[in-house]
């Protein structure tokens, strides 16, 4: 799987698992996806 982007929560409103990251992967032969969360 490739990275594909991520997402963040810092400066916003409403926090991501405390200010947290979700990155997301995908596979381009079968186009599945998969995020992980990390929180600090």
């Amino acid at each position: 799987m490739d990275f594909y982007g991520q997402l963040d929560s810092v400066g916003d409103r409403a926090c991501l698992a405390d200010c947290g990251m979700i990155y997301v992967f995908v596979c381009w032969d079968c186009f599945e996806t998969r995020s992980v969360l990390q929180s600090s």
